[in-house]
């Protein structure tokens, strides 16, 4: 639970669909980083993220990531 508030998915409204999570991290890297897969994972509201050779993780709204075990905001 305490992931889920820290990715912000308790407060956020997720988007419901792996493409849509996709597509909002195109948007938000604005092709800097390919974005070649997102898959759910079984911790509900967090999608792994493949670019490259590289593997990160988001929340259900696209606009938090893990990455290198640092949380980002895609917005700032």
């Amino acid at each position: 639970a305490a992931l889920g508030v820290a990715l912000g998915v308790a407060s956020a409204k997720p988007w419901s669909s792996v493409s849509t999570v996709k597509d909002r991290l195109t948007q938000s890297v604005a092709g800097k980083i390919p974005i070649d897969a997102v898959r759910e994972t079984p911790a509900p509201g967090l999608f792994e993220v493949q670019s490259g050779g590289d593997i990160f993780y988001t929340d259900a709204t696209g606009k938090f990531v893990v990455l290198d075990g640092r949380l980002m905001d895609l917005d700032r």
